[in-house]
């Protein structure tokens, strides 16, 4: 009878044991690897830029780039002012790179240029066991298995045209800017931006968004006014002729901030000053009739000098340019469309 019973129990146990193992499954991290095979610091036209183990820079501290360690940090010196990190180990789409340690500081991509404050600037590498959003922030530090950091010293004094005193600020940037729609293009460099509207547009919309729309840890001012997703982050202002200056201003809770400056100009409605027929500035002989006078050019009106065609506003007075560049001077102009002769003086005003 015990022989009967041992062996019933046993059949009966024998489905759910087999159950088991069948339904069991085996659930994996979408990385595993949490450690960089490779870790090189680039200059953004792809030259290597050296690693060292120690700040000293000495030839006997220098690392090569395939013989880094998870948690280490690694030194670098270098005169340009963005550099770019790229790696080999897992899949580039587990790697962000982060510039400071800000909780706000959106990471990047592996190839992605990064500027470089005027003295020293952390680079941090992030492994991540599952993908990370587009938009991750240093502060999310969930999934996080292995981490590199390399300190970069840069020596270079002037910074390239297109950079202004961005580095003063801390990593933390506006997501979108636009004035009356239209969209700006924001660089990490930059905090000074243009736009430019035509005379008779005497007020703008400024919309600037924070990283997060949903996210109430970030404030944003616009020309001293807080603005929210109640109204869309957006604020009309007045505009008077010429430039008119704007502070945008982004903050957080931990009291990170960046401030904007955006320079409106408003196109001015006044023409060039008429020549009066005084012994210097007489009329060509045999020029009685405007209408017969010199053809006028394709003009293009600017308040830009750069552009040097056209109309261009300099120190309160007016410069005329031609289609080829060439700034006119000591000789009539006729404007056919403000009909009237204009005489441009020796510094062609």
């Amino acid at each position: 009878i015990a022989l009967v019973l041992a062996i019933g129990a046993f059949s009966v146990s024998t489905p759910a044991t087999r159950l088991n193992l069948l339904t069991t499954k085996v659930y994996a991290a979408d990385n595993s690897t949490d450690t960089l095979s490779s870790l090189r610091l680039e200059k953004s036209s792809g030259s290597d830029i050296q690693l060292y183990s120690d700040s000293d820079y000495e030839s006997d501290n220098k690392v090569d780039d395939n013989d880094v360690t998870k948690g280490d940090t690694y030194y670098a010196k270098t005169s340009t002012s963005k550099v770019k990190i790229e790696a080999d180990g897992p899949d580039e789409k587990y790697v962000r790179v982060f510039k400071g340690t800000s909780g706000s500081t959106k990471g990047k991509e592996l190839g992605d240029n990064i500027s470089l404050s005027s003295d020293t600037t952390k680079l941090i590498v992030r492994i991540y066991s599952s993908e990370p959003d587009d938009d991750v922030r240093y502060g999310d530090d969930d999934n996080v298995i292995g981490t590199y950091t390399i300190k970069v010293e840069c020596t270079s004094t002037s910074t390239s045209d297109d950079e202004d005193n961005s580095d003063s600020y801390d990593d933390i940037y506006l997501d979108k800017l636009s004035v009356n729609g239209d969209s700006i293009s924001l660089s990490d460099s930059k905090t000074t931006y243009t736009y430019s509207v035509d005379n008779d547009v005497t007020e703008a919309t400024i919309k600037a968004v924070p990283p997060d729309e949903d996210d109430d840890t970030y404030s944003v001012t616009i020309d001293g006014s807080d603005v929210n997703s109640d109204d869309k982050f957006k604020k009309t202002v007045d505009l008077s002729e010429g430039e008119n200056e704007f502070k945008i201003k982004l903050e957080d809770d931990s009291d990170n901030e960046r401030e904007y400056t955006l320079k409106i100009t408003r196109e001015s409605g006044k023409s060039a000053v008429a020549a009066t027929n005084d012994s210097d500035s007489s009329k060509p002989n045999g020029i009685t009739n405007p209408q017969a006078g010199p053809a006028p050019l394709d003009q293009k009106k600017s308040n830009d000098v750069a552009t040097k065609i056209g109309w261009v506003q300099v120190n309160g007075g007016w410069q005329f340019y031609d289609s080829t560049g060439n700034l006119l001077k000591k000789t009539w102009y006729f404007d056919r469309g403000y009909g009237k002769w204009y005489f441009l003086g020796t510094d062609g005003m």
